[in-house]
């Protein structure tokens, strides 16, 4: 939850790894020395390299950012190994250097690219056997999306970007050309049967978006209101089978009847 995560970001701090937590800007200072962080975390055996790559650059240049007069940006002001974290802190740890090495970096570029294949059934037991009827076999569309990577960026320190967009690797996917006009042959025809779902139920960081766009607390804060709102029994948080995952007494699981109005 936020209020762990601000937790966890606070016994980093007073162990001297991090750089104070609650912090609204995003943009270095000036005089920030980034290539004293990037030489310390040279031969870390997981990033190592990456720090490696951005110390040989001539020039770092910082990502935008912004400075609201409160203390600097979120920074490993330690190098440590995983051994002498606890799994929890190792986490914060690891996710806030990666965004650090992550900002000195270049733009994720990429293509999404959308190709509609028209599908023109002539066999008419092969359309039959898909379950598909003679009037439709002549009107099925398929969709071809890939994601192809022209610039890695930023997200050869974030990994997980590249798996958020879909993307594959860190090297991309091999690029499917297709120009309107070309043929190309289904191996396979087959109809799979599916049902409509429900929307998702709110996320902790959609939560915490939104009361950003709405000016609703600090970044400081945030976390507690929202401890603040479960804690007095006005939401619940639950996995996507309404199990609930903040421990409670047995007899006091869900929400009050004015939490579930308020939601």
């Amino acid at each position: 939850s936020p209020n762990k995560t601000m937790q966890v970001a606070e016994a980093l701090y007073a162990a001297g790894v991090l750089s104070y937590p609650r912090t609204e800007t995003s943009a270095y200072a000036p005089g920030f020395d980034a290539r004293a962080v990037l030489r310390e975390h040279a031969r870390h055996p997981v990033w190592g390299r990456t720090a490696g790559f951005l110390l040989a650059r001539d020039k770092l240049v910082p990502g935008g950012g912004r400075r609201v007069g409160d203390h600097d940006p979120i920074t490993p002001t330690r190098c440590v190994q995983r051994a002498e974290l606890k799994p929890v802190e190792w986490r914060l740890y690891e996710y806030v250097v990666r965004h650090f090495l992550a900002s000195l970096m270049g733009e994720l570029r990429l293509r999404d690219i959308t190709t509609e294949i028209r599908a023109d059934l002539e066999d008419a037991r092969a359309a039959a056997a898909a379950g598909i009827r003679d009037d439709d076999a002549r009107n099925v569309v398929l969709v071809h999306r890939q994601v192809v990577v022209d610039e890695v960026g930023y997200a050869a320190a974030m990994p997980w970007v590249l798996r958020d967009v879909r993307a594959g690797g860190a090297d991309g996917v091999e690029e499917v050309t297709l120009s309107e006009g070309d043929r190309v042959e289904l191996s396979n025809v087959r109809v799979e049967p599916s049902m409509t779902e429900r929307a998702g139920f709110l996320q902790e960081h959609e939560l915490v978006s939104l009361m950003d766009a709405h000016q609703i607390g600090t970044d400081a804060s945030m976390s507690q209101h929202i401890a603040n709102i479960i804690d007095r029994k006005y939401v619940a948080v639950c996995d996507n089978d309404l199990r609930e995952i903040v421990h409670r007494a047995p007899n006091d699981k869900r929400p009050r009847q004015i939490g579930r109005q308020l939601v």
